[in-house]
């Protein structure tokens, strides 16, 4: 169901994250979301890591936004070529596929919700330069 949200993460005196989600934003659906993810990541000692996560992120300015815009744009029209290229028995598993990935940009989708805490841990480890969302 379509129940609008935004996920915000706050921490000593600061907003870290700020992240709209378009499904299932009641307590029953995402927040428990939430609290699953918390309580896993109390289970194996891992809280630390989102807190350095959260504390290498920053909102993006209008030039990041400007270019992730041109980034996603540039993806969308490569994923709409691979799947106007597949032939009509490959195309629908193809574009299932590529839409499902959507690369390096998952942050900025609406789909996205409470599971930008997973991207933030999954970036833990890649890099240690700001991940502007």
């Amino acid at each position: 169901m379509g129940t609008r949200h935004l996920v915000a993460v706050f921490k000593d005196g600061h907003y870290h994250v700020a992240q709209y989600g378009q499904w299932d934003g009641y307590p029953e659906g995402c927040g428990l979301m939430i609290l699953r993810l918390l309580h896993r990541l109390q289970e194996e000692k891992r809280e630390l890591e989102l807190q350095a996560a959260l504390y290498r992120c920053h909102f993006a300015d209008t030039e990041e936004l400007a270019d992730l815009d041109e980034e996603f744009h540039a993806q969308m029209k490569r994923l709409d070529a691979a799947c106007q290229a597949a032939s009509p028995s490959e195309n629908a598993k193809t574009c299932s596929e590529s839409y499902a990935a959507k690369g390096s940009l998952t942050h900025m989708s609406r789909d996205t919700s409470y599971q930008i805490l997973d991207v933030l841990l999954a970036r833990t480890g890649e890099e240690d330069e700001e991940a502007a969302l």
